[in-house]
């Protein structure tokens, strides 16, 4: 005589749940709605979808079993290459680019440059879709099974070269493509409007016009590099040192004055020191409805100065929890 098992599909859950250290309830709840839904290929996905994430894995499916397995080799492998874009950006601003470290402290405030790396994402939608066979884009990589690598691999984009886009897999890596377009001439803030400055630099390149300028003890303009991450995306964003250097001016940043002391984990970052809870935290959203109010009242943006005067009537975001370490931007605007 065998004893019958009085399991049911709930219990089981509930189980299992418990053992592999999900919330039961909430487990419990995802598969009464699951099961609720009527058409089997909805309900199968819908399954699928939430099976590790808040429904347990059942040992007895392997389909499932393999499902999450993939999923989570896929996670990580996006994991990772963030990851290593996020480590690449900080350590470019702190030790190859110091002069434009504004550009990354303030790109959660900046709709300047918020608006640059949109437009760029937009364009590479626009020509890498998922079908590799009909995209019009051009994708540099020595990978023969790339367009699997596309997925989880760091991809960089460029915005001197819409339709470009560079797969890191081993063959290449941030560095290399970094170096062979670092020396493309573009301006991605083009105060002029009309590309002069892009113009003057190519002109200059043509001509051979660098030498005299540097025996002439002028700074001949030039076009650097600004680096943005989008999840396992780097955007390469390009400005000219006259434009930089007018931007600057405008908005008052004390470039010496501005250090990355812990950077948050969107990549916003922070400058300064420790604050308490007299002080603000640089919070994306803060800061956006802070700069929206501004404009609202002022029908301008602020510039840097009167943001941060803005910004001192914000209440303090970190209040609930003091002890935890928070930093401010403390730029000396001049």
């Amino acid at each position: 005589m065998t004893a019958k098992n009085t399991e049911t599909d709930e219990t089981q859950l509930y189980r299992l749940s418990v053992e592999q250290k999900y919330d039961p309830v909430r487990a419990v709840k995802a598969y009464r709605w699951v099961e609720a839904i009527s058409d089997p290929e909805e309900r199968e996905h819908a399954r699928r979808h939430l099976t590790g994430v808040i429904l347990p894995v059942n040992p007895a499916d392997k389909d499932a079993i393999a499902f999450v397995t993939a999923s989570k080799a896929i996670a990580d492998r996006i994991e990772a290459a963030e990851s290593d874009i996020s480590g690449w950006v900080e350590n470019y601003y702190a030790k190859t680019a110091p002069a434009y470290k504004p550009a990354y402290l303030l790109f959660g405030a900046e709709p300047r440059f918020r608006k640059v790396v949109a437009r760029a994402l937009a364009a590479y939608s626009n020509f890498f879709s998922n079908d590799v066979s009909t995209e019009p884009g051009i994708t540099h990589t020595r990978n023969e099974r790339w367009w699997i690598k596309a997925q989880t691999a760091p991809v960089v984009i460029s915005t001197s070269r819409p339709g470009h886009r560079w797969l890191i897999d081993g063959n290449q890596t941030l560095d290399s493509v970094y170096k062979n377009i670092k020396k493309d001439i573009w301006c991605d803030i083009d105060l002029s409007g009309i590309g002069y400055c892009i113009d003057r630099m190519r002109k200059d390149r043509a001509e051979n016009n660098l030498g005299s300028y540097i025996d002439a003890g002028v700074i001949p303009n030039r076009s650097s590099v600004l680096p943005f991450q989008n999840g396992n995306t780097l955007i390469l964003v390009h400005v000219c040192w006259q434009c930089w250097q007018t931007y600057v001016l405008d908005q008052k940043i004390n470039i010496k004055a501005c250090e990355v002391v812990e950077p948050f984990d969107d990549g916003f970052g922070s400058v300064g020191g420790p604050i308490n809870q007299s002080e603000y935290l640089w919070d994306r959203r803060a800061v956006k409805q802070t700069a929206d109010e501004f404009e609202n009242r002022n029908k301008r943006r602020p510039n840097l100065a009167e943001l941060e005067k803005a910004l001192q009537g914000v209440s303090f975001i970190g209040a609930k929890n003091p002890t935890r370490k928070r930093t401010t931007m403390k730029n000396q605007a001049k």
